[in-house]
């Protein structure tokens, strides 16, 4: 099973993922051993864990590289990040000093939890306008949007594609965050699961349990993989 890891902290020592080398190289030997292929870098960028200049963040996904490819030569790794939205998003995009993934017009992106839906729903309209395709991360942690069918229908007619994080699938019922998730799936409204992956410990690699789950429930595969193919090409959905 070759899978497409979309959103991780993998990226050592720039916010509260990866400290270490060591800590990346661990993460995506765990990754590897659990089918995972290709694998974006999406370390935090914003006002939580600060604004890490793209050189830095560039050097260090440069010594990641070489050192994956020395134990893992059939992994592919990808540069993005994963922005907290804030009024100069788009400007600090347009600027070169925010990432998007792969070098693609795709950014993954992500809001406060207790964000309202008009805040959401313009910020996805502003991107888009801009000419940016936006990923909204784990849609299923904002208050204002889950289980509510609409509002995601909306945000996806205005062009926005959804991630949910592979550990929503996994918790166990009656969790609202794994119920939405379940709704969303059975609906075909997802485009991209990720493991969101910070550590070994307590936010591990864990996407070939989520997709184990999957192939039972849904038989969705081939599906994601389609769609994170088109983010590494750089092309619309």
């Amino acid at each position: 099973m070759k899978l497409t890891d979309i959103h991780t902290h993998i990226l050592y020592g720039v916010d509260d993922g990866a400290q270490t080398l060591s800590d990346s190289m661990d993460m995506i030997s765990e990754e590897w051993k659990q089918g995972v292929q290709d694998i974006f870098l999406t370390p935090h960028y914003g006002h939580k864990y600060g604004y890490v200049d793209r050189r830095v963040l560039e050097q260090r996904f440069q010594k990641i590289q070489q050192e994956a490819s020395k134990h893992f030569p059939e992994i592919n790794l990808y540069l993005g990040s994963e922005l907290y939205y804030q009024s100069n998003t788009i400007q600090h995009l347009r600027e070169g000093k925010a990432l998007t993934m792969a070098g693609s017009k795709y950014v993954l992106v992500e809001f406060g939890t207790g964000d309202s839906y008009f805040d959401i729903f313009q910020a996805v309209h502003d991107m888009v306008y801009a000419g940016y395709l936006p990923i909204i991360a784990h849609i299923e942690r904002y208050d204002s949007i889950r289980n509510c069918m609409k509002a995601v229908r909306e945000l996806m007619k205005s062009g926005a594609c959804l991630q949910i994080n592979a550990q929503s699938i996994l918790e166990r019922f009656p969790y609202r965050k794994t119920l939405f998730c379940r709704k969303l799936l059975k609906e075909g409204l997802v485009y991209f699961i990720g493991s969101d992956c910070h550590d070994m410990e307590t936010r591990s690699p864990n996407l070939e349990r989520a997709y184990r789950m999957l192939n039972k429930k849904e038989g969705q595969q081939n599906k994601f993989g389609f769609y994170a193919k088109k983010v590494i090409e750089g092309s619309y959905i």
